[in-house]
């Protein structure tokens, strides 16, 4: 992926980013009001809000420049997926962990992971084709002569 593939990255979020703006800056003074002990922990949480948007965007880039690299691309865009999930269930837990209740019995701390969640399907849609169109690709590559 050239830069193209990274300012589409960036249009798609400054698109997700637009369709929760609405409601997206009512949450982090809701979890700031409710976060379990201390100041500390807000930013403990909105580090991983951070990380569970921006994270699989940039795992996803890392990705496709190392793709570039290998013989077998398709490797690379498998081990993304479960990979990529990870990193935004991790990010959840985290959250779960800095919030006095968890993130899934509030609608504000389910709006913080909103954006989170659509990058990361972008992300998982993106890398799933590419993974298919290598697989393709190298299935309908003519082989050496083996002789």
């Amino acid at each position: 992926m050239n830069k193209v593939g990274g300012i589409a990255y960036a249009i798609v979020a400054v698109l997700a980013l637009m369709l929760f703006i609405d409601s997206y800056e009512n949450p982090f003074y809701y979890f700031y009001d409710h976060s379990s002990s201390s100041t500390g922990m807000f930013a403990f949480g909105l580090a991983a809000t951070a990380f569970a948007t921006i994270g699989p965007i940039a795992f996803s880039l890392y990705c496709w420049r190392l793709a570039n690299r290998v013989r077998l691309r398709w490797a690379v865009h498998l081990l993304f997926l479960p990979c990529a999930c990870a990193m935004f269930f991790a990010s959840a837990w985290v959250l779960e962990s800095a919030s006095a209740q968890p993130p899934w019995a509030d609608d504000h701390a389910i709006e913080l992971l909103g954006v989170a969640f659509l990058l990361l399907a972008f992300t998982l849609l993106v890398h799933a084709g590419a993974m298919i169109f290598e697989i393709v690709a190298a299935i309908r590559r003519p082989r050496g002569n083996p002789s």
